[in-house]
């Protein structure tokens, strides 16, 4: 009983969890209240040991000297052949030699029903007796289940200390982060192949360096030589799962505690139900893949994590734009720098409205979220300061790091961007704030209607900080950069109004 009370404590590998906050002079670690101490730990184990050893032992000295006569045969070659066959009872044991073959001189008492005194016999041990009579002794069976226990309660521990016995090889520290006291074990990643997506993995495995990423990919073989660079060890773990199937994303997500949504694209068509219309010739359509598999995530954010968090269950990457295609005529007049870009003029297979509308499954899903809503993304675009805005007036650049890094600080540090929807640019070579509190606390939450005419202000701002000298993003072609535009230099894609647009979407994780 001793045993298996001790063996079920904590091990040393489980009594480092740590609190791990993020204070102004850097990471801060101290024990929980609840974690034990390693000394208890190995005090146990060792008492585990010592009461296993010593349990065995006495039990098997009493099962050895309760009943010899089940332990020995005593031969009855050197008795009298004229004296029938009697039980004898002990008198003495002398045992000559040692180990299992050792030969005992044992004298015996003839019963009383005979004129027999004593005879001395040669006995020799039994291979395979059992001691019947000790095991049915009440005693004798306590201590026997008392061995047994031991050696369970050895075998349980072992098992919980993977195979070391109070850091014999290794202590493991099992930690989590704590976000305002919470913990936060497990996050999710989709699009995880893509060019950000890979970013934010990576951002999340340094800068959080006990939380297991789940990397939602379609082709693992694929995601493990584009994410093999990361040294992450067993806190990566890649998941074969298909965005179109909604039972696959919701048992994915059912164990996570967060959802960084990186994916963009469309559906393949090659569902039971696009198959159907193929075969009576009708053409599928063509699904973007926020419609159908955020809402699942949303609603399994949702039904898991039924308490309130510290951080946003679902921090989505959208897009800076989304809401341009439907503004009003003398909105778009007014605000032209922002109305008029290459991506909102041709708002390609309707991308825009398609995230606009992810977005707002997002919101009325009834889980916690922060959408983030970056302006252009560039690979060659230098590290810098993010500058948050509302009301989709933000044009601009920023890299993909810069993006990356706001999407995890979102969901790592900051606890003023549940519930808001913001834009993001950057300014590159400025250093990035220590907190971005003061930013978020500005921003209002997406149950607040934003005032006109502070968006107006913001948009006269933002509009000061554009790429190049000429400061004028509608006369922008698509494909063109801003250093094209200053030097009258064409495009990628052609003349403004003639650009070529791919015929196809892009891909999901693009």
């Amino acid at each position: 009983f001793f045993s298996l009370c001790v063996s079920a404590m904590p091990l040393a590998n489980e009594s480092t969890i740590l609190n791990l906050s993020y204070a102004d002079n850097g990471l801060e670690t101290q024990p929980l209240p609840r974690a034990p101490s390693q000394r208890l730990n190995s005090l146990a184990i060792v008492g585990v040991l010592v009461g296993s050893v010593f349990g065995y032992m006495v039990a098997k000295t009493v099962a050895q000297h309760s009943s010899p006569e089940a332990l020995w045969s005593v031969s009855p070659r050197v008795l009298p052949s004229t004296v029938p066959t009697v039980t004898p009872h002990l008198a003495s044991v002398a045992v000559a030699g040692t180990g299992p073959h050792a030969a005992k001189t044992a004298t015996f008492a003839a019963p009383e029903s005979t004129d027999l005194t004593y005879a001395e016999v040669v006995a020799s041990p039994v291979a395979g007796a059992r001691t019947q009579s000790s095991v049915a002794q009440p005693w004798g069976r306590v201590l026997l289940a008392a061995a047994m226990a031991g050696v369970l309660g050895v075998a349980y521990a072992y098992r919980r200390s993977n195979g070391s016995v109070a850091g014999s090889r290794h202590i493991e520290f099992s930690c989590c982060v704590l976000v305002n006291g919470q913990e936060l074990k497990t996050v999710v990643v989709t699009g995880a192949t893509g060019r950000t997506g890979q970013l934010v993995i990576k951002a999340l495995l340094e800068r959080a360096d006990d939380v297991t990423v789940k990397a939602l990919v379609r082709d693992p073989t694929v995601a493990r030589e584009k994410l093999q660079s990361l040294e992450a060890g067993h806190r990566l773990k890649l998941v074969a799962c298909n965005l179109e199937n909604e039972s696959q994303v919701s048992a994915v997500c059912s164990d996570a505690d967060a959802v960084v949504w990186c994916a963009s694209g469309f559906t393949s068509g090659n569902s039971l139900a696009d198959r159907v219309k193929k075969l009576v010739g009708q053409e599928p359509e063509k699904k973007d893949i926020d419609s159908v598999a955020l809402p699942v995530i949303a609603e399994a954010m949702k039904l898991h994590n039924r308490e309130p968090s510290a951080w946003p269950r679902v921090v989505m990457l959208s897009s800076a734009g989304v809401t341009r295609p439907v503004w009003p005529e003398e909105k778009k007049q007014r605000l032209i720098g922002a109305a008029d870009i290459p991506i909102v003029r041709l708002n390609p297979f309707g991308v825009l409205d398609r995230k606009r509308a992810a977005e707002q499954m997002l919101r009325d899903s009834g889980a916690s979220y922060t959408i983030v809503r970056p302006t252009g993304l560039n690979d060659e675009q230098a590290p810098g300061r993010p500058i948050f805005s509302q009301g989709d007036v933000a044009v601009g650049r920023i890299s993909r790091s810069d993006v990356a890094d706001v999407l995890v600080r979102m969901l790592l540090d900051e606890a003023g961007c549940m519930g808001k929807t913001f834009e993001v640019v950057a300014m590159p070579d400025l250093a990035k704030p220590q907190s971005y509190e003061q930013q978020l606390t500005r921003l209002v939450p997406d149950t607040q209607a934003l005032d006109e005419v502070s968006v107006e202000a913001q948009y006269n701002i933002l509009q000061q900080l554009l790429p190049g000298e000429t400061l004028q993003p509608n006369k922008l072609a698509m494909g063109q950069t801003y250093e094209q535009l200053d030097k009258g230099e064409t495009g990628r894609l052609g003349e403004r109004g003639q650009e070529k647009i791919p015929t196809t979407p892009f891909g999901r994780n693009d």
